[in-house]
């Protein structure tokens, strides 16, 4: 993936408002949202459920189903929005998600068809 940087950037009420970022593409899932999310603390102790969300650099896993990123990018609110098509055997679909981390990083939202998804980050493993 290429990185088409705009001349906007996010304004300082952004969840990376220490840092100055471009709105565009990027070549990556960003760091501080990468790791396994679900739904509660209970949850991330117990196997995959549907709201299980793992983020790696280029790939995610929802519900158990894997994805292969194809694009990446900031959003208009501040958050991550991924485009991604399922990398399993005998299926084919595409799925777009937007992630929004908290201050404290400890939890996200992720929005999907007019749907939120409060999740927490899942420590140890």
């Amino acid at each position: 993936m290429k990185r088409l940087a705009s001349a906007a950037a996010l304004a300082a009420t952004s969840p990376l408002a220490a840092s100055t970022i471009d709105l565009g593409w990027m070549d990556e899932i960003p760091s501080e949202y990468r790791g396994r999310w679900d739904s509660n603390a209970a949850a991330c102790a117990g196997a995959p459920g549907r709201q299980r969300v793992e983020l790696g650099a280029d790939r995610l896993k929802v519900g158990g189903d894997p994805f292969r990123a194809e694009s990446i990018g900031w959003d208009s609110q501040g958050g991550v929005m991924v485009h991604s098509r399922y990398a399993g055997p005998g299926k084919a679909w595409a799925r777009y998600d937007h992630f929004y981390l908290s201050e404290d990083r400890r939890t996200m939202v992720r929005f999907r068809e007019y749907r939120s998804y409060p999740l927490v980050r899942c420590v140890g493993r």
